[in-house]
């Protein structure tokens, strides 16, 4: 689990690295596609680190991923609260709000992956 971790961690660091670039350059070029593909890579770690780590961590199968199948559409919900007030390009001829916004979800990210990072797994039984 821990290579894992660290794959997270980096991936997540390369996706938000182009969103930031992609943010200030703010034209559809390639980096367009890559901020698209990094995305997807570091969904696709998170998400299978996730459910590995609910899957084989509780003693219970149901559980976990019923109360993850709960907070996630809340959070998903009050990001959506908070995204829908950051003023676009066009409105304010700035991307400080999205620089602020993609910054403070950063710092969460690594924190979380950090606090996961220093968790006493399992070992195989």
């Amino acid at each position: 689990m821990k290579p894992s971790i660290v794959l997270s961690i980096i991936m997540t660091t390369i996706a938000f690295a182009l969103m930031f670039y992609y943010v200030h350059l703010y034209t559809f070029c390639w980096v367009t596609f890559a901020v698209t593909f990094a995305w997807g890579m570091q969904d696709a770690t998170l998400n299978n680190l996730v459910n590995c780590t609910l899957g084989f961590e509780f003693e219970d199968k149901l559980t976990p991923f019923s109360v993850q199948n709960f907070v996630q559409p809340l959070f998903v919900f009050a990001f959506m609260l908070v995204q829908a007030q950051i003023k676009t390009r066009q409105e304010c001829g700035e991307t400080i709000q999205y620089t602020i916004y993609f910054g403070c979800c950063l710092g969460m990210a690594w924190i979380a992956l950090l606090i996961l990072l220093s968790f006493d797994f399992r070992g195989k039984r």
